[in-house]
This record gives structure tokens, C-alpha cells and sequence, in this order.
């Protein structure tokens, strides 16, 4: 998936780009001495001479705001830090453009370019501060229109991954593994004890309900996904009890942050399936955030002697998806004593418009 767009320059081949700065310097080159005559009732004693200075005026402020675009692009981000990005680059502009049209003005006066009465500095500057508005708004006007073409992309890849990530959903939850163990599980309860046979039942039923509710959605509350892993939790423990543990501990703030449907269940998942579950040796799995806003799902590493190698689709589909939703890595790591896997806290739901349509 491409990665966010930061400024116009990281939108436009060097081709285009090369094309667009020449057709402008010209274009605008050429008009802006027919408009300023107009405007200001100017006849000129020598008109090449100003067309002259006004395309090596034209050039400078195309190519000095060209830069400033790019660089506030960069240093700050429309998308994290616009009304420091827009006075930064309105200051920056005008500045510039001031001392661009100093530099012309000691041009004329020193060498007579074209008689000296004929430029007013103060109507030359706010004609040039014009022009290099106009020029910042064409290359924003691409920065938002790539921004607009890249979100429908996004859209487009997300719908596609959603049903990528329905079908591994369904092969990792609702698999023969998975219902064939939940089933001698209640097999054994009936025979124990039908009111916790009953009471699985109905978790179960539970279960796979918030499976067909929230499995769909691009992004989900992180309380959404702990109700699911915390039911999960309990179908388990019917089977492993103290065996399987699961210590949950996160802060208020990363409680208000979003993340891909089943991606914890998932891991859960992978953990049991994968790792031996014992009294002798149980299981404990761990979830909190850190400072660095990560969620982080460790386990200890006890892996199954007849453990059969994954395929590795679960967890590539989580990658994935949350390359979708943020810029941030997903990263993984394996010691000889633990497994740990760190998601990054997705703090702003970029499709919050299609989960809005997937909840009505």
C-alpha cells in the first residue's frame, strides 16, 4: 500500500513536475506585465525589458514557493498540524516574496534595466505577493486532490483486505479445529455438569455473534475487541482453567483507541494453538500499552513438540490491515523464553465513514 502523502513532491515524477514549473513560469510570466499595465494604467518605455524582469521574477517566486510547499509539507503535516503548517508557509511566502522583489528593485536602480520611475516598489511587491499565492495554492490544490485520490484508494484496499480478512476470520475462528475441541469441551460438561454446559452454550452463542456484528468493520473500539477476547477467554478456560491465563493490563487512555476486528483473538488463538497448555506448564498471556503507544500481546514460549509450522496468513493479514489504518509498523519478536508481537495504538478511526455504514 502507498505510503501517506506528505507534501506535492512526494505525488509527481520529476517529468511532470519539470513540465508544470515551465508551462507556469511561462504562462504566468507573460500575463502578469499585460495585467499590471491594465490595472495600473502603466506605459512602459521599454516593454521587453519588463517582460524580462518579470520572468526572472516569475521564475524565482515559482521556484522559492515551490520549496516552501515542500518543506512545510514535510515539517508539518496538513493532516497533524495545520494552522502551523498554513502560517508557517503564509509567513514564509511573504517573506520571501519580500525580499525577492528587494532584490529586483536594486536590479532596476543599479542597472537601469528600465527607468527607475516607471517600479514602485510597494504595488511590485503586492502584485508578486499575488502571484506567489497563486502559485502555493496550485501546488496545494495537487497536494489535496492526490490526498483525495489516495483516500479512495485506501477505501478501495480496505474492501478488498476486509474480505481477505472475513475468509481468515472464518478459517481461524469457525474452523473444524477450533468447533471440534469447543464441542468435546461441551461434551464433558454435559456429562459434569449440564448448568455449565448450558452457560457455555449460550457463551458460545455469544461469541459468535460479536464475531458477525463487528468481524465486517474496518476499526473497532479497543473495548469492543476485549469483550470478544475477554469471551474467548472464558470459553477457553472451560477447557484449559488455570492452564490458560490471560492478564489485561491497559491504561484510560489506551482504552480510546481503535483496532482491527479479531486481530487479539487472533493472536490468542495462535498462542494456544501453538504453545503447550498444562497445569504443569500453563500459558499466560499478556496485554498492555507502553509509552511509546504500542499494544503489546506477549506470551511465554512453550512450544508444541508436534507442533506443525503455520502458514504464517494470520498474522500477515494482520499487518496488512493495520498498514491500512496508520503509517506505524507492526513489529515481532521471538527470545528463547517469550513471544511478543506489538501493535501500534490506532488513535483516529480514518474510516470512520465506512464503520458508521457498517453499524446502521
Amino acid at each position: 500500500m502507498k505510503k501517506e502523502v506528505s507534501s506535492f513532491y512526494d505525488v509527481w515524477d520529476r517529468k511532470t513536475e519539470l513540465t508544470t514549473t515551465g508551462l507556469g513560469i511561462v504562462v504566468v510570466g507573460l500575463l502578469s506585465p499585460i495585467v499590471i499595465a491594465t490595472l495600473f494604467n502603466i506605459e512602459t518605455s521599454d516593454i521587453w525589458s519588463r517582460i524580462a524582469l518579470t520572468f526572472f521574477n516569475t521564475a524565482a517566486l515559482w521556484l522559492g514557493c515551490r520549496w516552501i510547499v515542500i518543506w512545510t509539507g514535510i515539517a508539518f503535516p496538513w493532516t497533524k498540524q495545520p494552522v502551523k503548517h498554513l502560517l508557517t508557509e503564509i509567513g514564509l511566502i511573504v517573506t520571501y516574496t519580500y525580499v525577492v522583489s528587494l532584490l529586483i528593485y536594486f536590479l532596476v536602480k543599479y542597472t537601469h534595466f528600465y527607468a527607475l520611475d516607471e517600479f514602485v516598489f510597494w504595488r511590485e511587491y503586492f502584485v508578486s505577493a499575488g502571484i506567489s499565492m497563486v502559485i502555493s495554492f496550485i501546488h496545494e490544490g495537487i497536494f489535496f486532490f492526490h490526498q483525495w485520490k489516495l483516500h479512495l484508494l485506501r477505501a478501495e484496499a480496505l474492501e478488498k483486505e476486509n474480505m481477505s480478512s472475513k475468509y481468515e476470520t472464518l478459517k481461524s475462528q469457525v474452523n473444524p479445529h477450533f468447533l471440534f475441541n469447543s464441542l468435546n469441551t461441551l461434551t464433558a460438561l454435559i456429562e459434569e455438569n449440564k448448568a455449565d454446559a448450558l452457560d457455555y452454550v449460550a457463551q458460545m452463542s455469544g461469541f459468535f455473534r460479536q464475531i458477525l456484528q463487528l468481524g465486517n468493520m474496518p476499526l473497532i473500539t479497543l473495548p469492543e475487541e476485549l469483550e470478544m477476547i475477554n469471551t474467548y477467554y472464558l470459553l477457553q478456560q472451560k477447557r484449559y482453567g488455570n492452564a490458560f491465563r490471560l492478564d489485561i493490563n491497559l491504561s484510560e487512555a489506551a482504552l480510546k483507541t481503535f483496532i482491527p476486528p479479531l486481530t487479539l483473538q487472533m493472536l490468542v488463538e495462535n498462542a494456544v494453538k501453538h504453545n503447550t497448555v498444562s497445569a504443569k506448564k500453563p500459558l499466560t498471556i499478556k496485554l498492555f500499552d507502553t509509552e511509546n503507544n504500542f499494544l503489546v500481546v506477549e506470551n511465554n514460549l512453550q512450544i508444541r513438540l508436534e507442533n506443525a509450522p503455520g502458514t504464517g496468513t494470520g498474522l500477515r493479514n494482520i499487518i496488512n490491515r493495520y498498514a491500512l489504518a496508520t503509517s506505524e509498523k507492526v513489529m515481532i519478536n521471538q527470545s528463547a523464553f517469550s513471544f511478543t508481537i506489538a501493535l501500534p495504538l490506532i488513535k483516529e478511526n480514518r474510516f470512520e465513514s465506512e464503520v458508521i455504514k457498517e453499524r446502521k
